[in-house]
């Protein structure tokens, strides 16, 4: 660790299913890109740090990677204050939480910092938003730091110092910082939320196709089984992912039994075609020549 008193603190299924689309986390989902962008102009305008976190606290991303400022390293790593800070961390986000608003507070060692919990359209908490950490002009660190550092005076000074080094806002300003803050979260992710229904939607969908690869599965049904119409299923398919229902199924079929093929000893291509619901293995050969370039009995040969 190299001494803060020289430089900063150093800084810190089965077989039949086909291949899915890369997984998000809820909170990347309920922000999105856009969000992101946005709370990165407002760090570097601000020289404020924002952090995402999961619903359990644990960090997800950071907004231009900007570290947690010199005073915090300083009583994490100098101070051994890190168990402190990550319970108070565990205590503000369950508040946040429960609020459902902006939760602004002063932390154990003086500075402000303010999360607010971010909720998918049903509710569902996605994770935090954390902004800090800052100061008002005329905050001082709090008297339990002058009590660790009261026979360290080297201590005291590193105190002073980083303390001062931390972003400050006058207090006519924090208020305007604040609500810029809650407005840029809630507003965009509004207007993400509406995108991620869809999202949802379709991943509902296509885990139904996934369920039922060894039968027929019409339009009909699958828009019945999430409540929406078959031209809502049809017009979401044709626009997320560039194709037609019915070909996403055949699609997810095709590579499920590709996969069987590959994989499973001895598997025929009669057994193969029943597993994702084709009774004539001869037509199911034609269809899977077709999509795949060659016949299934070649990848059995393999």
């Amino acid at each position: 660790m190299r001494n803060p008193a020289s430089s900063s603190p150093a800084t810190r299924h089965r077989g039949t299913r086909a291949p899915r689309r890369p997984r998000q986390h809820a909170l990347e989902l309920a922000t999105g890109p856009e969000l992101q962008a946005l709370l990165d102009h407002f760090a570097a305008c601000f020289a404020i740090r924002i952090a995402f976190f999961t619903p359990t606290g644990e960090p997800l991303q950071i907004g231009l990677r900007q570290p947690n400022c010199e005073f915090c390293q300083y009583l994490r790593q100098e101070l051994k204050l890190e168990p402190r800070c990550r319970a108070q961390d565990r205590e503000q986000f369950a508040a946040a939480a429960a609020a459902g608003t902006l939760t602004a507070y002063t932390c154990h060692a003086g500075l402000r910092e303010a999360i607010q919990a971010v909720r998918l359209g049903d509710g569902t908490l996605a994770g935090f938003i954390m902004i800090g950490q800052f100061r008002v002009d005329g905050d001082t660190y709090s008297e339990s730091l002058r009590t660790i550092t009261r026979h360290r005076p080297a201590a005291r000074r590193e105190l002073d110092r980083w303390f001062a080094s931390v972003p400050a806002l006058s207090a006519v300003r924090l208020p305007h910082l604040l609500a810029l803050f809650s407005l840029l979260v809630d507003t965009v992710s509004a207007r993400r939320l509406v995108q991620l229904r869809g999202d949802l939607l379709l991943n509902r969908i296509e885990q139904l196709i996934q369920e039922k690869l060894d039968r027929p599965l019409p339009l009909a049904e699958a828009a019945r089984a999430v409540g929406r119409s078959p031209s809502t299923v049809s017009h979401l398919f044709t626009q997320r992912l560039g194709t037609s229902f019915k070909r996403a199924v055949l699609d997810a079929k095709m590579a499920a039994a590709e996969q069987l093929l590959r994989t499973v000893p001895g598997l025929t291509v009669t057994e193969a075609a029943a597993r994702v619901g084709y009774a004539n293995p001869f037509h199911f050969s034609r269809i899977f020549h077709k999509l795949k370039g060659q016949p299934p009995s070649a990848l059995k040969h393999r």
